[in-house]
């Protein structure tokens, strides 16, 4: 994916935020994604281990966006899967 939707990059970004990576550019996103390890560290998240800072700023700059939230998120994830799978199709 070249450049996800922007409720899609910051979801993405909230989730590095938490699972304590410290760029947030894109490229660094994608790598974090490509990971072996990524899935097993969503899935043994701690969220008591998660630093009062990386709180404050998952809060701050992500849970109170009107763009974050499930619905949009699914809706443009599956958007951009259908368009990826017709280009593919080509």
């Amino acid at each position: 994916m070249a450049r996800p939707p922007d409720n899609v990059r910051m979801c993405l970004e909230a989730v590095a935020i938490m699972l304590g990576e410290r760029k947030l550019d894109w490229s660094e996103i994608r790598k974090m994604l490509n990971n072996r390890d990524f899935i097993p560290n969503v899935l043994n998240f701690d969220l008591d281990k998660m630093g009062e800072r990386q709180m404050t700023v998952v809060k701050e700059n992500y849970l109170n966006s009107e763009m974050l939230n499930v619905q949009s998120v699914t809706r443009s994830s599956k958007v951009r899967r259908k368009k990826r799978s017709e280009q593919q199709d080509k």
